[in-house]
C-alpha cells in the first residue's frame, strides 16, 4: 500500500515539472527578444538598402558629368590643336578651360572612386545584416518549432500521469487518502520509504527505536516520527 502512495506522489511530481517545463518552454519573452531584434536589424538593413540605392545613383550622377567634361576637354584639345590661325587669345582661352576641366574631372574621378569604396563598404554591411536576419528568422522558428514537440510531449506525460494517479487512488483505502493527502499539502509528499538503517527517505533522518518496532510489528499506520510522513501501512483485516 506503501508503494502505491509513493507512486502516487511522484506520478503528482512528473506533473508538476511537466507544467513547469511547460511554462518555462513557452518563454514569450524570449521570442519576442528575438522578434524585436528582428525587426531592429530589418529597419537597419532597409536602411542601408535605400543608401545603396542613393549611392548607385550618385555614382551615375558623377559618371555622366564626368562623361560630358571628357567630351568637353576633347572638343576644345580639338579647337587648341586645329588652331591655325595662332589666335593668342583664343589658345590661351582654351587651355585655360582645358585645365580647369581637367581638374574637375580630376575630381570627379576622385568622388567616383570614393563613391566605389562606399558602394563596396555598405554592400558588405548590409550583407552581413542580411546573414543575421536569417540567422534570427531561422531561431525563431526553431525554437517555435522545438517547443510544439517539447509542449505536446509534456502535456502526454500530464495526462498519462493524471490517469495512473485516479487508477492509484481507487486501491487506496479513504482514510488513508484523506491522511496521505493532508501531510503532502503541509509536506510536498505524504509518504515516504524507510531505509535498512532506519532513516527516513522523505526527511533523510533517522526515526526512533520505538518508530522502527512499531514497522517491525506490522502496526496499522507508522508515521515518521521527525517529518510525521506515512513510512508503513498494513490494510485492516476483515
Amino acid at each position: 500500500m506503501l508503494d502505491l502512495l509513493i507512486e502516487i506522489q511522484e506520478n503528482r511530481g512528473i506533473i508538476k515539472n511537466r507544467e513547469k517545463a511547460i511554462k518555462d518552454s513557452t518563454n514569450i519573452s524570449y521570442m519576442k527578444k528575438i522578434r524585436l531584434e528582428f525587426e531592429k536589424k530589418k529597419k537597419i538593413y532597409m536602411k542601408l538598402d535605400l543608401e545603396v540605392k542613393d549611392n548607385k545613383r550618385d555614382i551615375e550622377i558623377v559618371s555622366l558629368k564626368l562623361d560630358e567634361l571628357k567630351n568637353e576637354i576633347e572638343e576644345e584639345e580639338n579647337k587648341l590643336y586645329s588652331n591655325f590661325k595662332y589666335d593668342l587669345k583664343l589658345i590661351k582661352s582654351l587651355e585655360k578651360s582645358i585645365n580647369t576641366k581637367k581638374e574637375e574631372a580630376k575630381d570627379m574621378e576622385d568622388k567616383s572612386l570614393n563613391l566605389l569604396y562606399k558602394e563596396d563598404d555598405l554592400i558588405k554591411k548590409k550583407s552581413d545584416i542580411r546573414k543575421k536576419l536569417v540567422e534570427l528568422r531561422d531561431n525563431f522558428y526553431e525554437y517555435r518549432e522545438n517547443n510544439k514537440e517539447v509542449l505536446l510531449k509534456n502535456r502526454r506525460d500530464i495526462e498519462d500521469s493524471k490517469n495512473r494517479i485516479v487508477t492509484l487512488e481507487r486501491q487506496v483505502p479513504k482514510d488513508l487518502l484523506e491522511k496521505f493527502n493532508e501531510i503532502s499539502r503541509i509536506k510536498g509528499t505524504g509518504a515516504a520509504k524507510l531505509s535498512d538503517n532506519g532513516v527516513c527517505l522523505g526527511c533523510l533522518m533517522k526515526v526512533s527505536a520505538i518508530t522502527i518496532d512499531n514497522v517491525k510489528k506490522d502496526k496499522e499506520t507508522v508515521y515518521c516520527d521527525n517529518c510525521g510522513r506515512i513510512i508503513h501501512y498494513r490494510k485492516k483485516s476483515l
